[in-house]
């Protein structure tokens, strides 16, 4: 069923309201919808009547876009919900991203694991290998270290040892008498 179709004198009705006229609610209503009131509004604050035409005009485009979408409850509902499946599919692939980024890394990390053994493995074998052909010289360098070690005796500490070690403070403190101490006290 098509409403039906309402054909308002502007320049009148603008007239009227400027005189005290009070609408009724679906005369408001319908005022309201035909942007009379924003139209009036405009006047007041002082816009030329070009400024009106356009703001007007601009403001229908924008309400008539708004009059095609039926807004019946559950037309509102679908719309809620088709934005619900939105978000959800969004976090969704938000979520299959993050695992997949995960796994990758972890599947890197153990690449790099099984590659830094493999070099370990090699540098192992390669140790081996060495050890095998210089095994009997590394055999020998340690049983002669270990006969230079029984050899030496071990050396005590002496009395001229710690004289070496204070020596150049004694001798710092002989050379010029009045130097001062440690203690910020000249010698006597």
């Amino acid at each position: 069923m098509d409403p039906a179709l309402i054909r308002l004198e502007t320049d009148r009705v603008i007239y009227w309201l400027k005189k005290g006229a009070q609408p009724s609610n679906t005369v408001h209503s319908i005022l309201k919808k035909e942007g009379i009131f924003y139209r009036l509004h405009l006047e007041r604050w002082g816009k030329s009547q070009e400024e009106i035409g356009q703001t007007i005009e601009e403001w229908k485009q924008g309400h008539r876009k708004k009059d095609k979408v039926p807004t019946t409850k559950a037309q509102r509902m679908k719309d809620q919900l088709k934005a619900e499946e939105a978000v959800f599919q969004k976090e969704q692939e938000a979520r299959i991203k993050a695992e997949a980024e995960k796994a990758a890394a972890q599947a890197e990390a153990a690449r790099k694991a099984e590659e830094q053994k493999a070099i370990e493995a090699e540098k192992l074998e390669a140790q081996k290998a060495e050890g095998e052909n210089d095994g009997n010289d590394t055999a020998q360098k340690k049983q002669a270290a270990e006969n230079d070690a029984t050899e030496k005796s071990p050396v005590e500490p002496s009395e001229d040892v710690d004289s070496k070690d204070s020596a150049p403070e004694d001798k710092s403190a002989s050379e010029n008498p009045d130097s001062e101490t440690k203690t910020g006290q000249t010698k006597e």
